[in-house]
């Protein structure tokens, strides 16, 4: 009995060591993103959505398994439609529709799935012309997105929160689909 209540002792620590490397991965994350982009504003009065219009356009990238696509509109009061989709193969394995819109005083990500009833809303809680982060701590997985301009025109758009219990991170690396003009031959995005 003594025995098995060690192995279970270790695994514990084991698990909370997971956790601890995890929690702070997370936070050095977290400062890398405030410091590589300036300090982001979380003041509600602060948000606006001119900060996101960079995300506009077609992205195209890995994770999750696939080939990863996501395709964000401004629309003409500002706010951002997007669809996101996943190839593996020739089959489309996953299909999003979102959207950035301007509420209240909040700036709300919704992420619409089949296997969710309605969308799912995520509030801004930090944002800066390179970066944003919106969280929903009551939902079950994700409870973070977040997207950061990275070197170039990249894309790391990244999800996170707990999973079967674990802490658990998904991330997706894009790059901007450049599109050129038959007519004049001029890169166009």
């Amino acid at each position: 009995m003594n025995g098995k209540l060690v192995i279970w002792v270790l695994g514990i620590v084991a698990l909370l060591g997971q956790l601890e490397i995890m929690i702070v991965r997370s936070i050095a994350i977290c400062l890398l993103l405030g410091s590589t982009y300036g300090c982001m504003d979380s003041s509600k009065s602060n948000l606006s959505l001119s900060e996101l219009h960079w995300l506009c356009g077609e992205w195209k990238g890995t994770g999750g398994g696939g080939m990863w696509f996501e395709v964000w509109n401004k629309e003409q009061n500002g706010d951002l439609n997007g669809f996101a989709y996943a190839l593996k193969g020739p089959d489309t394995i996953f299909t999003e529709s979102m959207s950035i819109r301007k509420e209240n005083d909040a700036i709300v990500f919704k992420a619409d799935v089949a296997h969710n009833e309605a969308p799912v809303p995520f509030d801004l809680i930090q944002v800066t012309h390179k970066g944003a982060v919106f969280q929903n701590l009551e939902h079950d997985f994700p409870n973070r997105i977040i997207y950061a301009h990275t070197k170039g025109d990249m894309l790391l758009a990244r999800i996170e929160g707990v999973r079967e219990g674990m802490p658990d991170t998904v991330r997706f690396f894009m790059s901007r689909v450049v599109k050129f003009s038959p007519a004049t031959n001029i890169q166009g995005i």
